[in-house]
């Protein structure tokens, strides 16, 4: 997913009340919105129940940018995604940190010889 409209996205944003600074340093690259159903850990099993169980009733979101994942409450989460679809713009449904750590591999390999110049100075 390349090439997302930065303004168009930070738009849709603002008219679902999510602040346009959660897109601070975002390129347009990564974009994801989908509901957090869960994934509770804790030191114990009925820790990691509860923690579902808690998530699972704020109903809440995330709204991935690739570089970063924060927390949307339902309300702006469910808007976000309905204003995303109307205008036609793409985004995933799922975690990006595989995509997002694709691409700084990618960088990485394409800028090895000046990445090892800077780390010997």
């Amino acid at each position: 997913m390349s090439g997302l409209n930065l303004q168009d996205v930070v738009r849709l944003a603002v008219e679902s009340g999510i602040g346009p600074d959660l897109f601070e340093g975002w390129e347009g690259h990564e974009l994801a919105l989908y509901a957090d159903f869960g994934g509770g850990r804790g030191t114990s099993l009925e820790i990691a129940e509860r923690i579902n169980r808690e998530k699972a009733a704020a109903r809440l979101w995330v709204l991935d940018l690739g570089n970063r994942a924060v927390s949307l409450p339902d309300s702006q989460g469910g808007a976000f995604q309905r204003k995303l679809e109307q205008n036609g713009i793409p985004y995933s449904t799922g975690p990006l940190d595989d995509v997002y750590f694709r691409r700084i591999e990618r960088v990485t390999r394409d800028h090895e010889e000046l990445l090892r110049e800077l780390a010997n100075r």
